[in-house]
Protein backbone atom coordinates (compact mmCIF):
# COMPACT_ATOMS: atom_id res chain seq x y z
CA UNK A 1 0.00 0.00 0.00
CA UNK A 2 1.72 3.12 -1.12
CA UNK A 3 -0.78 5.87 -0.41
CA UNK A 4 0.63 9.28 0.35
CA UNK A 5 -0.41 10.98 3.59
CA UNK A 6 -1.89 14.34 2.67
CA UNK A 7 -3.25 17.23 4.71
CA UNK A 8 -5.15 19.97 2.89
CA UNK A 9 -5.83 23.15 4.82
CA UNK A 10 -7.86 26.19 3.87
CA UNK A 11 -7.36 29.66 5.34
CA UNK A 12 -10.34 30.88 7.37
CA UNK A 13 -9.55 34.44 6.38
CA UNK A 14 -9.24 34.30 2.58
CA UNK A 15 -10.71 30.77 2.01
CA UNK A 16 -7.80 29.73 -0.22
CA UNK A 17 -5.93 26.43 -0.08
CA UNK A 18 -2.67 26.44 1.87
CA UNK A 19 0.22 24.32 0.70
CA UNK A 20 1.33 21.91 3.43
CA UNK A 21 4.62 20.08 2.99
CA UNK A 22 5.77 17.09 5.03
CA UNK A 23 8.29 19.30 6.88
CA UNK A 24 5.45 21.61 8.02
CA UNK A 25 3.80 18.79 10.00
CA UNK A 26 4.84 18.40 13.64
CA UNK A 27 4.10 14.80 14.69
CA UNK A 28 3.96 14.21 18.43
CA UNK A 29 3.12 10.90 20.12
CA UNK A 30 -0.65 11.59 20.02
CA UNK A 31 -1.08 14.70 17.87
CA UNK A 32 -0.50 16.13 14.40
CA UNK A 33 0.04 19.89 14.26
CA UNK A 34 0.64 22.42 11.51
CA UNK A 35 1.67 26.00 12.19
CA UNK A 36 1.93 28.12 9.05
CA UNK A 37 1.26 31.56 7.68
CA UNK A 38 -1.10 31.81 4.71
CA UNK A 39 0.81 32.65 1.52
CA UNK A 40 -2.13 34.72 0.26
CA UNK A 41 -3.14 36.95 3.20
CA UNK A 42 -0.48 36.39 5.94
CA UNK A 43 -3.11 34.95 8.33
CA UNK A 44 -1.53 32.69 11.01
CA UNK A 45 -2.73 29.08 10.85
CA UNK A 46 -2.49 26.90 13.97
CA UNK A 47 -4.15 23.57 13.15
CA UNK A 48 -3.96 20.38 15.18
CA UNK A 49 -5.56 16.96 15.34
CA UNK A 50 -5.26 14.88 18.49
CA UNK A 51 -5.82 11.15 18.88
CA UNK A 52 -9.41 11.54 20.10
CA UNK A 53 -10.41 13.64 17.08
CA UNK A 54 -8.57 11.23 14.76
CA UNK A 55 -10.52 8.25 16.10
CA UNK A 56 -13.80 10.18 15.77
CA UNK A 57 -13.08 10.98 12.11
CA UNK A 58 -12.02 7.40 11.38
CA UNK A 59 -15.15 5.98 13.03
CA UNK A 60 -17.37 8.38 11.07
CA UNK A 61 -16.10 6.82 7.86
CA UNK A 62 -16.58 3.19 8.95
CA UNK A 63 -19.64 1.47 7.46
CA UNK A 64 -21.29 -1.55 9.12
Amino acid sequence: MSEEFKIELFCRNCKKKIGVEYNDINIDYDCFAVKKVCEHCDHKIDWWLNQEKMMYLINMGVKD
